[in-house]
């Protein structure tokens, strides 16, 4: 796919998981897709997390604003509400840090 003359692509690290994922669902265009925004500060572009099927596997992103609009609309994402971003951060950190 490519936007405003940037090629963007998104490649599955583990072929299982795209199975999976996909086993859930017909057809692949019905999988839901996330953005979570995690830097707006620079005027020029939009970083974001972006996940297909489940929030808490994503791709950390960056794109200009008006890709990233065109990205967002392209892909139908549903954007994390607050208690998703909570749960992520939390699962994260146990990742990170362990559980206690």
């Amino acid at each position: 796919m490519r936007v405003f003359g940037i090629k963007i692509a998104l490649v599955p690290i583990v072929t299982s998981l795209r199975i999976c994922i996909l086993d859930d669902y017909k057809n692949f265009h019905d999988i839901k897709r996330y953005v979570r925004i995690k830097d707006e500060s620079d005027p020029r572009f939009v970083e974001f997390d972006f996940a297909i099927g489940h929030p808490e596997l994503f791709v950390e992103l960056i794109l200009p604003r008006d890709a990233f609009a065109i990205f967002c609309e392209n892909n139908n994402v549903i954007h994390m509400d607050k208690e998703t971003i909570r749960k992520i951060n939390l699962e994260s950190k146990k990742w990170r840090y362990g559980d206690k």
